[in-house]
């Protein structure tokens, strides 16, 4: 009689969610959320409501968080990691010739 197992690994292809989202999404939201609470300072202090600063940063972080998941539909994953390596370092994507010729040892 065989013992029953249990799998105690995750699988390596499958991605880490933080409560259904995924680090890199978490990353944009917050970028998004900041970038939006200094642009809603600016109005803010322009209508002289400042209690309308935090509504206004979280609806356009919000609305900025739904575009970019709509963006990202169908987009393989780690598609802006892969995006920042490629506005980094474009040469290292281009395809040249292999001008070093180094032959394979015997």
């Amino acid at each position: 009689m065989a013992l029953p197992t249990h799998r105690l690994y995750r699988q390596i292809d499958q991605p880490l969610h933080l409560m259904g989202v995924e680090p890199e999404d978490i990353f944009i939201l917050a970028v998004a959320f900041v970038v939006c609470s200094r642009v809603a300072r600016l109005i803010a202090v322009a209508v002289g409501v400042l209690r309308l600063q935090f509504l206004l940063a979280l609806l356009a972080s919000a609305a900025l968080f739904y575009m970019w998941r709509r963006f990202r539909v169908g987009r393989p994953r780690y598609f802006f990691r892969h995006l920042l390596a490629y506005l980094g370092e474009p040469d290292t994507y281009r395809v040249t010739p292999d001008d070093e010729i180094i032959p394979y040892p015997l």
